[in-house]
């Protein structure tokens, strides 16, 4: 099966930062990056909240509210997240973007 997105790694503002670049759907050719993550109990289940900052459009301007974006950017961090095996050094990098 062919992914829906990829890790790339890019300089933005002077640090590197390893970026999610979405490869198919609406909004193919889009670069990002996770922003402060916060993983919400409830129940049984738990609830991920996270920011977005877009490095580049895609074919689509960007929407952050768009719930198919954010469902998508959702799943791929859950991946992200349960599979730190294959990701923990993409998502444990020691900074903080809050000043």
């Amino acid at each position: 099966m062919f992914r829906k997105w990829k890790i790339e790694e890019r300089k933005v503002e002077g640090r590197t930062t390893m970026n999610v670049r979405l490869l198919r759907g609406k909004y193919k050719g889009l670069l990002y990056h996770y922003g402060m993550i916060e993983i919400i109990p409830s129940g049984e289940f738990a609830r991920l909240k996270f920011e977005m900052k877009v490095i580049e459009e895609g074919k689509t301007p960007c929407n952050l509210s768009d719930p198919t974006l954010v469902n998508l950017a959702g799943d791929i961090l859950s991946e992200l997240l349960t599979n730190p095996e294959k990701y923990g050094e993409i998502l444990v990098s020691g900074e903080s973007d809050a000043e």
